[in-house]
């Protein structure tokens, strides 16, 4: 009995770390990769994370998974301490609960094919569930002579639970326990999600970060790129300092990407030119993806590229960006309405809806193929790739690091 405790035990554990990864990788992919980036260059488990099927109504999978195995691991000890017949009773309990997991990693499994990504870790995840389940079963095998069949145990069990007050007490004290400890991770998790928006405080090991980044970008040589000329540029065209920017309107790493840029083209704004490409991650346009990690990208980028012959690049892409997070969850429906997109763009003044829809059908695949073959043919991976000099940057970096970047170049041009 203890050597099936023991087993258990390991298990639990080992899911809980491994579950506890990947909610790490879910809000903080940087800390398993350089750079927090998008797309088929980044790490498996990432591009997961990066993909609309990671969360449960804002939350992550990865969560749900860490409940199941912090409730295992906790109702162990509970059953196990209270006395042989308790024990009993959590084999009845994991049995199903098992068998649930089981059922929910054929789906998750399923979704992993579907989208031709390979997490190590959520494999590893599968792997302990099944073996939780075998250990279950024997468990079961072992005590059912004795205790009875699972489903005559389990009709005793209601019809006991309903008379007897401390069986009542007892059962109502489980399922609050339940339900806190439901609420607590789920809590936890947003609270994740609010913390991983907010920069963290610098320490000496980013820094030390930041410096050895910095001295192998140095030790980059320039690379020999093959870009056409765009009409998505910020800044002045013959400014000293040329950056190349590949992105996608959806991707998380863009956005902060984005936001830095930002304040590096206010405080540059004479000396830099920066150029956009875009590479939306939808395999509906982008023969590079195995399969769409942003539905409907390429709809966002026919949008941008509409709005961008009524209005300057510059513009669009900032009121892009302010309206981000609505855009984004209005193309991701089945069937796009561009009324209610260019209700919530916030440029009906600049250019009237007949206008502007005229301008996204005349967007044609050619066109949106020619510019993730731009991207393509100078090797892009992921997003935001840039080029300063024709230094290649996978990922997004801290606004302090590209100033300093930034800074550099400018000194060697002088």
């Amino acid at each position: 009995m203890r050597k099936i405790y023991a087993a258990l035990l390991v298990l639990v554990s080992a899911g809980m770390v491994i579950s506890g990864l990947l909610i790490i990788d879910h809000y903080f992919p940087e800390v398993s990769s350089s750079l927090l980036k998008c797309g088929p260059g980044s790490s498996p488990c990432s591009e997961l994370s990066s993909s609309p099927y990671s969360e449960i109504f804002g939350v992550p999978v990865a969560s749900f998974g860490f409940f199941f195995y912090i409730w295992m691991f906790f109702s162990m000890f509970l059953f196990w301490e209270s006395g042989k017949e308790f024990r009993s009773s959590f084999v009845y309990l994991l049995l199903p609960v098992s068998i649930a997991g089981l059922l929910t990693d054929l789906y998750l499994g399923g979704l992993l094919i579907y989208l031709k990504i390979f997490c190590k870790y959520c494999v590893m995840t599968y792997i302990i569930n099944i073996f939780l389940f075998i250990v279950a079963f024997l468990w079961y095998r072992k005590i059912k002579n004795t205790t009875g069949k699972w489903f005559d145990r389990t009709i005793d069990f209601f019809k006991s639970a309903d008379k007897i007050d401390s069986m009542k007490f007892l059962t109502g004290a489980f399922l609050f326990f339940t339900t806190m400890l439901f609420l607590f991770i789920v809590s936890f998790s947003l609270y994740m999600k609010e913390a991983s928006s907010f920069s963290v405080t610098e320490n000496q090991s980013e820094q030390e970060s930041m410096d050895d980044f910095f001295k192998d970008y140095k030790s980059q040589k320039s690379e020999k790129l093959s870009f056409p000329e765009t009409k998505f540029t910020f800044g002045k065209a013959g400014n000293k300092l040329e950056i190349i920017v590949v992105t996608d309107p959806f991707c998380s790493a863009c956005y902060s990407f984005h936001a830095a840029a930002g304040k590096i083209l206010q405080k540059y704004k004479e000396d830099i030119y920066m150029k956009y490409y875009f590479y939306p991650l939808d395999a509906a346009c982008n023969p590079d993806v195995k399969n769409t990690i942003y539905k409907n990208s390429c709809e966002a980028v026919k949008t941008i590229t509409a709005y961008s012959v009524h209005a300057p690049f510059s513009e669009v892409y900032d009121t892009y960006y302010k309206n981000k997070d609505d855009l984004e969850n209005a193309f991701q429906r089945d069937e796009i309405d561009y009324n209610y997109i260019h209700e919530l763009f916030g440029m009906k003044e600049i250019v009237s809806f007949e206008k502007f829809q005229k301008s996204v059908k005349d967007v044609t695949e050619e066109d949106l193929k020619n510019m993730v073959n731009a991207a393509i043919d100078n090797k892009v991976e992921a997003t935001p790739t840039f080029f300063v000099n024709g230094k290649r940057v996978e990922g997004n970096l801290p606004y302090k690091l590209i100033e300093r970047i930034i800074e550099y170049e400018l000194r060697e041009i002088e």
